[in-house]
């Protein structure tokens, strides 16, 4: 039989696999098959794996590969496309013990990386041929619920226009954050999708604001046209990372205490019918470590009553100088 060569190509991750325990992998697919099997080194950063042989062993050698790397091979080039995915979704794509992550994989066919859980990075990575990444972006839409944004391509998100948006009535909600990865980024994106959910106005009176998942919510509603107007307290609009200066600067209205004591609610109302209150402070440290708590209610007469003091209040800091780190 005449040889021919392939040159399949292996995600650079994978390809170790194939040469196994001291080499042992690979002998034994060359010892099986009658083939040749050439591996880039490391250091040449390339995927192409070669293999020569009859047509017949090229077959069985691709079958016994693909059976190792657990991907299916092809000779078409692979490339690595970013989206844009807000960390709150990534829960979804990781689903309980990585399940959703292993099935986009295997089904797709490709090999997703999502950063880490403490970077607040919105890029996720999928590496594959063009039809497997085509097929990937569909899966990885139908778990976020959102459209799919290719970096380079994207408008800054999160914004109130790319989130689900909810109803703001007959709304009773109990979010609890446990420091779990999965419970809590799926709590987060529910709160982060009732705050986009507002027309009119969002009356925000927080301790402390310094997550950027939803400092960019709050600038989404600003700029689409909904009033926002936002109590802080005094001392935590000093501190490193506050994104109260940045809501100043953009118009949005801030006011402060101008006390030794804390302005120390976190509470919100949107569009006078739903509110948000709990323990939580608007913090990545308090939707990845803490245990905390937060309802979403909305109910008429505790809408009524946290909407009084929200005025009173806003009136009471109307002359109060503005802290700014």
């Amino acid at each position: 039989n005449s040889m021919t060569t392939i040159g399949l190509q292996v995600p650079q991750v994978k390809q170790s696999l194939i040469i196994g325990s001291g080499g042992s992998t690979i002998q034994n697919i060359q010892n099986t098959c009658c083939v040749a099997i050439i591996v880039p080194k490391r250091e040449e950063n390339v995927t192409t794996v070669s293999i020569v042989g009859s047509a017949e062993s090229l077959k069985m050698a691709q079958e016994m590969i693909e059976e190792v790397v657990q991907m299916k091979l092809s000779s078409e080039p692979l490339k690595e496309v970013t989206l844009v995915i807000p960390p709150a979704k990534h829960s979804f794509l990781i689903g309980t013990k990585g399940m959703n992550k292993k099935a986009i994989e295997k089904e797709s066919n490709v090999i997703l990386t999502l950063p880490a859980r403490d970077s607040n990075s919105s890029d996720v990575t999928i590496l594959g041929n063009d039809e497997s990444i085509e097929k990937a972006k569909i899966q990885i839409g139908q778990l976020i619920r959102m459209p799919i944004i290719v970096k380079g391509e994207e408008q800054e998100i999160p914004t109130a226009a790319v989130l689900v948006k909810r109803p703001l009535t007959d709304v009773k909600e109990v979010l609890l954050f446990s420091g779990e990865e999965e419970n809590d980024g799926q709590n987060l994106n529910i709160f982060l999708e009732y705050l986009g959910s507002a027309v009119k106005t969002v009356d925000i009176c927080v301790y402390t604001i310094s997550d950027n998942q939803i400092a960019k919510i709050i600038m989404a509603l600003h700029r689409s046209g909904v009033k926002v107007r936002i109590i802080t307290d005094d001392d935590c609009s000093l501190q490193k990372g506050s994104d109260i200066a940045e809501f100043h600067e953009n118009g949005i209205p801030v006011r402060m205490d101008n006390s030794p004591a804390h302005m120390h609610h976190k509470f919100a109302i949107l569009d006078s019918m739903c509110l948000i209150n709990g323990s939580f402070n608007w913090t990545r440290q308090a939707h990845q470590k803490n245990k905390e708590n937060m309802m979403i209610l909305s109910d008429p007469y505790v809408v009524k009553e946290f909407s009084k003091e929200f005025n009173k209040m806003w009136a009471e800091y109307q002359d109060n100088p503005l802290k700014f780190a």
